[in-house]
């Protein structure tokens, strides 16, 4: 993306969270009284997938650069494990002390839904496990995939 377009993602994302927050908060009057994390995470989570759907370019997915690598699986693997050992403490330092439990728990339950919700594969698409995958070199099908990706990028560049 170029820097202007990033200036206005910023003032839009403001715009929007702010939006949120007065929805959540005012509005619908849902209580986040552990420093706005759930209308923060929950808007930021949404509106990076939008953000994604909008600027990514049509057969990104495709490429053979834009799949997972080894090293990425074992990184997002570890972050997974300190958000099940330190976020519920985290998430409930602020809270009132007869909420804490209520929040850590609540928090655990938040953390499970999103681990099952993220093993659901999406349609035309499989969850893979950590190692060669069918996209990534070496894999099935993969010196394949890298040929069609330089092929792609070759008549994009001519368009």
């Amino acid at each position: 993306m170029a820097p202007v377009q990033n200036v206005v993602l910023v003032f839009m994302n403001v715009m929007a969270y702010a939006f949120n927050y007065w929805v959540c908060v005012y509005v619908i009057g849902a209580f986040d009284g552990t420093g706005g994390a759930v209308t923060t995470h929950v808007f930021g989570a949404f509106f990076g997938a939008a953000c994604t759907a909008v600027a990514s370019p049509k057969g990104a997915h495709l490429d053979p650069d834009c799949c997972g690598r080894y090293q990425s699986d074992i990184l997002s693997l570890f972050g997974s494990l300190m958000i099940w050992a330190y976020y519920p403490s985290y998430n409930s330092f602020y809270a009132p002390p007869e909420a804490q439990q209520a929040v850590a728990i609540n928090t655990y339950m938040a953390l499970l839904g999103s681990s099952v919700a993220g093993c659901v594969p999406l349609p035309g698409r499989t969850v893979g496990s950590v190692g060669k995958r069918e996209g990534e070199k070496g894999g099935r099908r993969g010196k394949q995939k890298e040929k069609e990706g330089r092929e792609r990028k070759r008549k994009q560049r001519r368009e």
